[in-house]
């Protein structure tokens, strides 16, 4: 028994006749009584009893016709779910970015889900090292990190570059009379250090930069995640120098941003897939929210 023989037995039963399901079906009516013959027999059941002027269904045939309904309704809601699936419209998507990108997320991921509701959306944040572990594993679809040691079946999108600036609580701000400022003004100020990312020399680089200033540091403590060290600075707990977070982010927290005149390093962030897995419709309608969010 196959679908096509249920559908036609449906068609069948609501038509009335075969010669008016065959019309329906735009066939002829000899392979349909043989499509309903064969069906009997595969249910060792008489299904419809037929007379010379009329023809009734059978309780067995009550039985089918109920059960035929429902199995071409779920396949049906099947076919559509798949096709939404395909389409990139359901599902779930898992997302892996790296601590120092995370700020780039939150524009994204509402333009995402404003466009895709119905996508079900896993995050996995952790080093740039470990995004890619999770990539080469195949356990998220895509990856947002800073710039890494580039492997051969992986696919790499530079996003736009983020500067080296100077995060400061808002309530400072007007102790500071420029946009532009040398670091040396930060100095004597309270400084939560970034600490150093697998992989990557930016923290040092940052830390270099301080050193080369005669004034002693006032580091009052080390913090990887950017988003913490966001947090701190919100509460006028110091003052830090990291890649410049995403502006729409930065609006929404007691910070502002000063820019350094005499620190001109930059952090290239990037959306990395792996080649080697099939990038589906959700995975490809993703990276084009974040291309649109961080180009913007």
């Amino acid at each position: 028994m196959d679908i096509k023989a249920l559908y036609y037995f449906k068609v069948i039963v609501e038509k009335g006749s075969i010669s008016k399901a065959a019309h329906f079906l735009h066939m002829a009516q000899p392979p349909l009584s043989q499509q309903l013959k064969k069906l009997e027999q595969e249910m060792e059941a008489t299904l419809i009893k037929r007379y010379r002027e009329k023809w009734e269904v059978t309780e067995a045939g009550h039985v089918l016709y109920r059960h035929a309904n429902d199995i071409l309704n779920q396949m049906s809601k099947i076919k559509d779910e798949i096709v939404e699936i395909a389409g990139g419209l359901k599902g779930t998507l898992s997302i892996g970015v790296a601590s120092s990108c995370i700020t780039m997320l939150p524009k994204a991921i509402k333009l995402f889900k404003k466009q895709y509701p119905s996508i079900h959306l896993k995050l996995i944040q952790g080093d740039s090292a470990f995004i890619q572990e999770k990539l080469e594993r195949q356990e998220i679809d895509c990856g947002i990190v800073l710039s890494p040691e580039k492997r051969e079946h992986f696919h790499y999108s530079d996003l736009p570059a983020q500067p080296i600036v100077a995060i400061i609580p808002a309530a400072w701000k007007s102790g500071f009379q420029q946009e532009k400022i040398s670091t040396i003004e930060l100095i004597e100020q309270p400084i939560i250090l970034l600490s150093p990312l697998k992989g990557y020399d930016i923290a040092e680089d940052i830390l270099n930069h301080l050193k080369t200033f005669s004034s002693p540091l006032q580091v009052i403590l080390e913090c990887q995640d950017i988003p913490t060290i966001i947090s701190l600075i919100a509460n006028e707990v110091g003052l830090s120098i990291i890649p410049k977070p995403d502006l729409d982010y930065i609006k929404r927290q007691a910070v502002s941003i000063l820019e350094l005149s005499d620190f001109s390093r930059k952090v290239q962030p990037v959306l990395v897939t792996n080649q080697l897995t099939y990038i589906n419709q959700a995975t490809h309608n993703f990276i084009q929210c974040v291309t649109e969010s961080t180009h913007s």
